[in-house]
């Protein structure tokens, strides 16, 4: 016994499929066609496509993938799971966004204004036939109650199972006597123009010229315009694997944010951190632009005095709170050597605004071992933190030595700051002469005598090092 079936036909710029599963599937005569046009009925429901339009009536609705960037009612926006763009035949949203039924469930669409306001490549329409006797608006919100979830939500429309989804409306819908019917368009220019900018986007993390020349080919045979060309290219960067984490982590902070009247420096600084992050990973910038003008508006950006050096400060360590793990793991060897020479830059200047920061961190870290049970984000904290008290011990050190006239030098304490040169300057080359040595060669406070040892200290190192004295050595030298 039949108990499904597809067809699949085109017709001006769109190829069509259309899926039936029913108990009346072997019944032949649901749809007539012309030379410009083709009908699909069944029992008060009809979709007609044709060359560039199609009208619809009855009980049923349209669906598609959300597009990245494309403004979406509130409560869907906050809303992780939902995926899909669900319309329903004769509703619409009130200004609260309170879906409002009607009897009318009769339109007519454009295909350029579908393809434009929903999907820019494939868009669905459905319709249930039936032998229910309820009015039009009724019939309407029994449908949404049963079928609304799956299509809001299901990841079978971007992974194509076309058959999977009319199995999945069939079981849920659970109405053994009815027929469904779910159609399928595809736009064939913008499939073949958003097909190349994957594949070409996706070798090299760009477009090359020679694909360039093609893309602008595909755009004027198929007459696409530049602000759909524009909508697919956003959408194809945005579902690339190593640009998405970090582009979902920045519009959940936004997310947050819109919730509140103010954005506090702490906030501002994760989003920061996120595009200093998506420059290190080549993701265009544009992707975080579209969600600030769609997110923010105008929302009022808390700004404050703090120095450039605390923000990127603020701004790295954020990087431990972000919610995707795989993104945590970004504090690399150069945002350590930054929170270095921000400490440093500090210390120099008595500011205390580092050690707030710190201490803050260190709360929030706290905080969340304890409601979470989870101790990682403390324990990479903690290896921050290492290096802030190898700086310390460093600089305390060589303040004594330069400051004061009977500090003695051991082989222990020499070998401690042999130690603590190669872990610095494993970061990078020569940062401990830059933010130790240097810098007390240059105080203007410091006598020649002192100057005289950290130079003894600093060249007494590096011929340690290189094997050409002992720590003995050095220190009888001292």
């Amino acid at each position: 016994m039949l108990n499904d079936l597809m067809l699949h036909g085109s017709i001006g710029p769109i190829d069509f499929f259309v899926f039936v599963a029913g108990p009346k599937t072997s019944n032949l005569y649901f749809y007539q066609e012309e030379e410009s046009w083709i009908r699909f009925f069944s029992k008060g429901n009809e979709l007609s496509l044709f060359q560039d339009s199609l009208s619809y009536t009855g009980t049923g609705g349209s669906f598609c993938e959300y597009m990245f960037g494309v403004e979406k009612p509130f409560k869907d926006l906050i809303k992780k799971e939902v995926l899909n763009r669900l319309i329903m035949f004769g509703a619409f949203l009130d200004t609260d966004e309170n879906l409002i039924f009607s009897n009318n469930t009769a339109g007519s669409e454009s295909f350029h204004r579908l393809f434009l306001l929903g999907h820019a490549v494939k868009n669905y329409s459905f319709f249930v036939s039936s032998d229910t006797k309820s009015e039009p608006q009724k019939r309407q919100k029994q449908i949404l109650r049963t079928v609304g979830k799956l299509l809001k939500r299901t990841d079978l429309l971007a992974q194509d199972k076309d058959a999977e989804l009319l199995d999945s409306f069939v079981a849920d819908l659970n109405e053994p006597n009815s027929t469904i019917f779910i159609f399928k368009l595809v736009h064939r220019g913008n499939r073949e123009f958003s097909r190349l900018f994957k594949s070409s986007y996706a070798r090299e993390r760009r477009v090359n010229d020679e694909d360039e020349t093609r893309l602008r080919d595909i755009a004027l045979r198929h007459d696409i315009d530049v602000y759909q060309q524009e909508r697919m290219k956003i959408d194809i960067l945005y579902r690339h694997q190593d640009n998405k984490s970090v582009v979902d982590e920045y519009r959940d902070i936004l997310l947050d944010l819109a919730r509140k009247e103010r954005i506090d420096p702490s906030e501002l600084a994760r989003l920061h951190r996120l595009r200093t992050l998506s420059i290190r990973n080549n993701i265009p910038v544009i992707l975080f632009d579209t969600l600030d003008d769609f997110l923010l508006k105008d929302k009022h950006v808390e700004t404050n005095e703090e120095a450039a050096y605390l923000k990127e400060t603020r701004a790295i360590l954020e990087n431990l709170f972000f919610k995707d793990s795989s993104l945590k793991r970004h504090i690399i060897a150069e945002d350590i050597v930054k929170l270095i020479k921000a400490k440093h830059r500090a210390s120099s200047r008595n500011d205390m605004g580092f050690e707030k920061i710190l201490l803050d961190t260190g709360r929030a870290c706290d905080e969340y071992a304890r409601e979470n049970n989870d101790f990682s984000i403390f324990e990479k904290f903690s290896a921050i933190i290492t290096y802030f008290d190898r700086y310390d011990n460093v600089r305390g050190f060589l303040s004594r030595l330069a400051f004061m006239d009977t500090m003695e030098v051991t082989e222990d304490v020499l070998r401690s700051l042999i130690g603590n040169k190669k872990e610095f300057d494993a970061l990078e080359a020569d940062i401990f002469g830059e933010i130790f040595t240097k810098d007390l060669l240059t105080n203007k406070y410091m006598n020649a005598f002192g100057k005289k040892k950290i130079k003894m200290i600093s060249d007494g190192i590096e011929k340690v090092i290189r094997g050409d004295e002992s720590l003995k050595d050095v220190v009888s030298a001292l």
